[in-house]
């Protein structure tokens, strides 16, 4: 929950002082879905007299790799004027082995971050890192899908 209100803080910090209006993109899962992610920060902004105008994509489950082959993600960062694109991993990629990591995450998160930079060239990348889950009962399903160990 402290990183949360320290990622809204961080955020609405960045507005400046004075009414102004920004545009945020979330790209996520229900992480950032789920809990409103978006409109608490959209609330928040308001409350201090700005507006935060933002759309949001974040289906269940939903990783940056999805993100990055689709084609819904990729049309909405051409549409450019965005000032910040949120991008939030699905919880249990950084719980696995710095390989899978590496293959599995950084590319598309790169991948990511140059398609927004290219159509938003003022626009800010900003990675919502999310709690992470702890092994569970369903981590040797997961070790025999995954190319990895647990």
């Amino acid at each position: 929950m402290m990183k949360k209100l320290y990622f809204l803080f961080l955020l609405i910090g960045s507005l400046n002082s004075g009414q102004v209006t920004k545009n945020v993109y979330f790209i996520g899962n229900s992480y950032t879905g789920e809990n409103n992610l978006p409109q608490l920060i959209s609330n928040i902004a308001g409350s201090a007299g700005d507006n935060l105008n933002f759309q949001s994509y974040t289906p269940g489950g939903s990783t940056l790799q999805d993100h990055a082959g689709n084609p819904i993600v990729s049309n909405t960062i051409s549409q450019g004027n965005w000032d910040y694109v949120v991008l939030q991993e699905q919880s249990q990629i950084p719980a696995f082995s710095t390989s899978f990591v590496q293959t599995e995450f950084f590319p598309f998160a790169a991948q990511l971050a140059i398609n927004i930079r290219n159509n938003n060239p003022c626009g800010n990348v900003i990675f919502y890192m999310t709690w992470g889950r702890k092994k569970r009962r369903y981590a040797k399903l997961y070790s025999r899908l995954l190319p990895v160990h647990l």
